[in-house]
């Protein structure tokens, strides 16, 4: 049998936590959100997970992670042993009990003194590399995970690696164990290609093992004191490299060199990040949360889950790095940076990611250009192609719904008691376009909104809500909608749809409205009507094409003043060319132009004929031109006349063989003013 055939794994949530020692309890942790755990372990099979003859430190013998939180928990092969409590096949052993199916990380810190048996023999008190440990061992675990899948149809997902160094800091692990008969005066290299070294060697140069990606820990090498900065910039320097530095490789760079790391289905973890030096106050410890989460989720685009080190291991570490964790590890409470987790777990909604956690998108229809991808709740970076929420007033919100509930997956808004309400669901389409293209809608839903309260709405660049208010779209007192709609902007471009419930009324109870699925797919393309068919030999096409690349027969749009907020090209329904400026003072000019195929400039004869429509434009503000090579304005035509008949003749020694025709708008203006292009005409006559 061969694995699935994907491109890529999304496991969601996004944000996670280390429960180690078995040091919570399953209302705590929820009371995080909806966030994905590990344990170094696989459930209670593990040494230390929990242990097997006191209970001096304070560990809870009754947790198990895998029956505590089921498919957010994910299992973990810590070393390279075989047999044994917490080896390889105890650890698989759980895996078919539990028909488990999912990812599984391999391998904590083998460049870490405590997993020398990883990579490291031991002869006459003296280390030895000996990387074929590491190789030998994945190998053993991919054919385990191969044999499962045969057996049963449950696929795992390996991520390997878990190192403690980054490639740009590279610390020196061999020399790490402080015992003076194991020393070595020299550092062996990052582990990771080592490993790679080892691997080739034994399979062939440009070869991997068959895994679906890596994971890796993100941390500081040096003490910094109580410095905020120095830690945040150590910590993204991890991925960066050092700036001042051309030679300080960060994990970006290494990945691009080494391709293949990014194994099966593209998937990269941090399974450990934070700060372990107990010099540092619980404050700073908060900025440097606050900085470095949120550069993993938007700098490091390839970073698909995050875990935070969230404990103390220890009474040794307790001083130490107590301000470091999310829980104390002797009294068991729950440390201030609790509640800063939190914050990103619930109010960022990076526990509630991208793929699996929505579920709104109708795929029977395959050119839906839904996603049910989530970026957050900031709508003013919100990304094409992703959810985002826009929250107005206090008493609204847009949440999914969380596992465990009906509508799990499913979007909704909602209002609590109180007056005045307004949230939304947002997402701008990728390949959509607002230009007078026909899409269908279709979505089904449930709402306790009063009429017309709670609705699907489009937006576009220039019109917050497209749609007219009315029933059609509202979702109350109906379970779905299926309409066909003409979408067109002044401005063109993308537009986005929206699920909102929004109303200045008193409730005086809480009202919700669930999107359970939606499509959006385009019913008919584009269709420009601007040539005069009637006109025998008319050179003009009603071709298109978008981009601002000039291809003869077809038009496209060019912008001659840059200030895109103060002009527009766009085509308005039923398919006439159309430009626009804003109600912003200052100059603007934009042209639709479309190089003549078959025209020439040899001193031929031309009749160009165009009705145009631009009576919200001053005089000459607005006009029809001939282009050729040399001469941007050949021939020029004040547009604010309803029609337009000339006859010219065109000579251009220097190109011959090009001219082009221009709709274009150019001035200065303090109010919003538009033209349209509803027909046009070149015939050559001699």
């Amino acid at each position: 049998m061969s694995p699935p055939n994907l491109a890529h794994a999304d496991y969601d949530p996004w944000l996670g936590i280390g429960l180690g020692f078995n040091n919570y309890t399953k209302a705590d942790v929820n009371d995080l959100g909806n966030v994905w755990v590990y344990n170094w372990g696989a459930g209670n099979t593990h040494s230390n997970f929990p242990p097997t003859d006191d209970n001096t430190e304070g560990y809870i013998y009754s947790n198990n992670p895998d029956v505590d939180f089921e498919g957010r928990y994910v299992p973990t092969i810590y070393g390279c042993d075989v047999g044994g409590e917490g080896g390889i096949d105890d650890v698989f052993n759980w895996v078919a009990k539990n028909n488990y199916v999912g990812p599984m990380i391999v391998f904590n810190e083998p460049d870490n003194q405590t997993m020398y048996s990883c990579s490291v023999d031991l002869v006459n008190n003296q280390k030895v590399l000996n990387m074929a440990k590491a190789v030998n061992a994945v190998e053993y675990i991919v054919s385990k995970r191969d044999t499962y899948y045969a057996n049963t149809g449950n696929y795992v997902d390996l991520l390997i690696g878990g190192t403690y160094a980054s490639p740009n800091n590279n610390w020196d692990w061999w020399n790490y164990d402080s015992s003076p008969q194991n020393l070595s005066p020299w550092d062996k290299g990052f582990w990771f290609d080592l490993f790679l070294t080892e691997w080739e060697n034994q399979h062939g140069t440009g070869t991997w093992p068959n895994v679906e990606g890596v994971h890796i820990h993100s941390y500081h090498l040096y003490a910094f004191g109580n410095q905020s900065a120095a830690y945040i910039n150590a910590l993204k320097e991890n991925f960066t490299g050092s700036l001042n530095d051309p030679n300080d490789v960060g994990w970006n760079e290494w990945l691009d060199n080494h391709p293949q790391a990014y194994g099966n289905k593209n998937m990269v973890w941090i399974t450990e990040s934070g700060i372990l030096d107990g010099t540092v106050s619980t404050a700073n410890v908060n900025t440097v949360m606050n900085a470095i989460l949120p550069f993993y989720r938007n700098n490091t685009p390839y970073i698909d889950r995050v875990a935070w080190y969230t404990h103390t291991t220890n009474n040794y570490f307790r001083s130490s790095n107590k301000n470091t964790s999310l829980i104390d590890n002797l009294d068991k409470t729950k440390t201030t940076l609790w509640n800063t987790y939190q914050d990103y777990c619930t109010d960022s909604q990076w526990c509630l990611d991208d793929n699996s956690q929505l579920g709104v998108v109708d795929y029977t229809f395959p050119n839906n250009l839904v996603t049910d991808y989530q970026y957050g709740n900031n709508t003013s970076n919100c990304p094409a192609g992703e959810w985002c929420v826009a929250e107005d007033t206090s008493n609204s919100r847009a949440f999914v719904q969380t596992p465990g509930n009906t509508y799990y997956g499913d979007l909704i808004v909602a209002a609590d008691p109180g007056t005045g309400y307004d949230t939304c669901w947002v997402q701008w389409l990728n390949n959509s376009s607002a230009n007078g293209e026909t899409y269908r809608i279709k979505a089904d839903f449930n709402s306790t909104f009063a009429s017309g309260k709670s609705y699907i709405q489009v937006q576009t660049l220039d019109k917050e809500n497209f749609l007219p208010f009315n029933s059609t779209w509202s979702t109350t007192d109906k379970r779905s909608i299926d309409q066909n709609v003409v979408i067109y902007g002044a401005w063109g471009g993308q537009f986005a749809i929206k699920f909102c419930a929004s109303g200045t009324e008193t409730l005086t109870d809480r009202k919700t409205a669930i999107l359970q699925s939606i499509s959006v797919t385009k019913v008919s393309d584009l269709n420009i009507t601007v040539k005069d068919t009637a006109v025998t030999g008319n050179l003009i096409t009603n071709d298109l094409q978008w981009d601002n690349i000039e291809v003869a027969g077809k038009w496209h749009r060019s912008y001659q003043n840059n200030n895109v907020v103060k002009n527009r090209t766009a085509i308005t329904s039923p398919g006439k060319l159309r430009i626009t400026s804003s109600t912003n003072t200052g100059n603007y000019g934009s042209c639709w132009i479309q190089q003549i195929q078959g025209g020439v400039a040899d001193g031929s004869t031309y009749r160009l004929k165009a009705q145009v429509n631009s009576n919200t434009y001053s005089t000459y503000a607005v006009s029809i031109q001939l282009a050729t090579q040399s001469t941007a304005d050949y021939f020029y035509m004040n547009g604010s006349t309803s029609t337009i008949d000339e006859t010219f003749t065109v000579t251009d020694a220097s190109n011959p063989n090009y001219m082009a025709v221009k709709f274009c708008s150019s001035g200065t203006n303090t109010s919003p003013a538009g033209a349209i292009l509803t027909k046009l005409s070149l015939e050559k006559i001699n």
